[in-house]
């Protein structure tokens, strides 16, 4: 997804109450115009119960389909979208504000797709450095105690050997 997409759903806007009354308002209007056009006769009558009766069963059948679909998104949304989700997202977007300062203070561009993978290959190495350290054996060698009497005879010259 690019940015524009994320921006984009962030914005989503739904029908508002608002728009439904006009809406409603619109088609009575226009039926209520078309109803006074035509002279009323028992087969318009017939016609236009006929076109309430199936109007009014097809938002019945379709609000009840409607409400199944929300019932399964909001079966899916409270199994997906737990609180430990939302921690995670939030230190995520954390982390990428964290990057895009320092980016910033440092006058570069923050580009997440140079900086992918940069970070994929240090975490790689970590990785295989930590593996390799956790099998490489601890050598069993017998490490001499040395008392403070004895650290008290020893000068700069035995402790650090100088460059020639």
């Amino acid at each position: 997804m690019k940015d524009n997409d994320f921006e984009s759903m962030t914005k989503l806007e739904f029908v508002s109450a608002r728009q439904m009354i006009a809406i409603c308002l619109s088609i009575e209007i226009v039926v209520q115009i078309f109803a006074l056009m035509v002279q009323p006769t028992a087969w318009w009558t017939w016609q236009l119960l006929g076109f309430i009766a199936a109007t009014n069963l097809g938002a019945v059948v379709l609000a009840i389909f409607a409400q199944r679909s929300a019932d399964k998104i909001g079966a899916v949304y409270r199994r997906v979208f737990t609180s430990d989700f939302y921690e995670t997202v939030t230190a995520m977007s954390d982390i990428r504000k964290s990057m895009v300062l320092e980016a910033e203070k440092d006058n570069s561009d923050f580009d997440p797709d140079t900086i992918a993978p940069e970070v994929y290959q240090a975490v790689r190495d970590y990785f295989e450095t930590k593996q390799l350290h956790e099998k490489t054996p601890t050598p069993d060698v017998e490490v001499p105690y040395i008392s403070p009497e004895e650290v008290s005879f020893i000068n700069d010259d035995e402790l650090f050997i100088a460059d020639a």
